[in-house]
């Protein structure tokens, strides 16, 4: 499972379960004032899913989800 992890740590967790990523911003318009790296939020498929490869997760990351 993704969620909560930093963005960089969960591409690097995909990447070698070999399945590509993208993000899509998903915090609200405050959410750019807020420091810290972007956090995982919620993944497409979800966590536990079977997908065939090559696949691409994508995560909804935020400051705060």
């Amino acid at each position: 499972d993704l969620k909560g992890r930093p963005v960089s740590a969960a591409k690097r967790a995909a990447a070698a379960l070999g399945l590509q990523v993208a993000v899509n911003r998903s915090g609200g318009l405050f959410d750019d004032l807020l420091p810290g790296e972007l956090r995982v939020c919620d993944s497409d498929p979800e966590a536990g899913s079977t997908v065939e490869l090559p696949a691409t997760v994508t995560l909804a990351a935020a400051h705060v989800c």
